[in-house]
């Protein structure tokens, strides 16, 4: 039985964003399949070595990706659903705790009044849980090889909500 659902703010952008972010992937594995064939094939092994630093690059977007999916609570945890990737279930017991989001930077304090400040909140979820692009998330967020998802004032529709939802069922 769903709880709350925790879509984002602005669905349109969020559905044209993940069409473009499928097609960037899609580019992305194309590019590597073409550096393999000039790289063996033709004697250009360059090509090989570039394959890693266009992962790299490539990071970022699958941070995008990944970083704050919509959510739906239920009472034996949440459903979270990425811009690209499929629904993923998340128990309860697997959200081992929830910290500040270390990828936003801090508001200065002149503007720390004003209602419109983002907030955000990230959880980190037990290895194990959510499968590798979360970690890597994680890993870019600071916070290790385990799996991250974050929340947001401005992703999340009804953020207060669902931050006090969450504290109270890790609590």
């Amino acid at each position: 039985m769903t709880i709350s659902s925790h879509p984002h703010l602005n669905p349109t952008r969020q559905r044209l964003l993940g069409v473009l972010l499928r097609v960037a992937f899609v580019a992305i594995a194309a590019a590597i399949l073409g550096m393999l064939v000039l790289g063996i094939g033709y004697g250009l092994f360059l090509m090989i070595v570039m394959i890693p630093f266009l992962l790299a690059l490539s990071s970022s977007l699958l941070l995008l990706a990944c970083l704050h999916p919509s959510i739906e609570v239920h009472e034996g945890g949440l459903t979270i659903k990425p811009l690209v990737f499929k629904k993923q279930q998340v128990a309860w017991e697997a959200i081992e705790e929830m910290v500040n989001h270390s990828l936003m930077k801090p508001v200065p304090p002149k503007h720390q009044n004003k209602a419109k400040t983002p907030k955000g909140q990230m959880l980190l979820i037990e290895r194990g849980a959510l499968p590798w692009p979360y970690r890597i998330v994680g890993l870019l967020a600071g916070h290790g090889y385990r799996p991250v998802i974050a929340i947001g004032s401005w992703t999340h529709r009804d953020y207060d909500t669902l931050r006090r939802t969450l504290e109270k069922a890790l609590k």
